[in-house]
């Protein structure tokens, strides 16, 4: 595995610390699942590598939002009410996964209350707010990766023609 490849799974591996805080901080923990699905993968072409990131679907509509006028589906609401507490009997959570279906609907995601729940200030933008907030990290790495890959490459070509040289 190239030096350069190792430096990006560990810039990965810290990246995807940074999301969990993130959602964490706008008060997107509930169950947990989202950050539990955060995945990260480095893709190799022939002249590149990429680092790519790997969530629950639901996890775009935190980046995003969601615009006004379409219920979401009550299932997953009703899981999410039971695992927070809010209700004791199926009615109940029934009765409030519903209203906020409605609130969805009407106000789209975030909705107007739903700030209070943020540390940060901030219901959208995870990915955003995390990849603006590391910009001098993520560029560092990726330097001091690509400048220590070169390094070893030279050192290896440099070994390798002394021994050619020798022979």
């Amino acid at each position: 595995m190239s030096v350069f490849k190792v430096g990006l799974d560990k810039l990965g591996s810290e990246l995807l610390k940074e999301f969990a805080n993130e959602l964490i901080n706008q008060g997107h923990k509930a169950t947990g699942s989202l950050i539990s699905s955060l995945r990260k993968d480095i893709l190799f072409a022939p002249s590149s590598y990429r680092l790519v990131f790997y969530a629950n679907d639901y996890g775009m509509y935190l980046e995003t939002g969601r615009r006004a006028g379409k219920h979401v589906p009550i299932a997953p609401l009703m899981r999410w009410v039971a695992t927070k507490g809010l209700a004791s009997t199926n009615k109940e959570v029934r009765s409030i996964a519903y209203a906020i279906s409605n609130t969805i609907a009407k106000e789209g995601i975030p909705t107007r209350g739903s700030h209070k729940f943020s540390k940060n200030g901030r219901r959208t933008l995870w990915i955003t707010a995390t990849i603006r907030n590391n910009r001098a990290r993520i560029a560092n790495a990726i330097r001091s990766s690509f400048k220590e890959d070169i390094e070893v490459n030279m050192r290896n070509i440099i070994k390798e023609t002394n021994n050619k040289l020798r022979t």
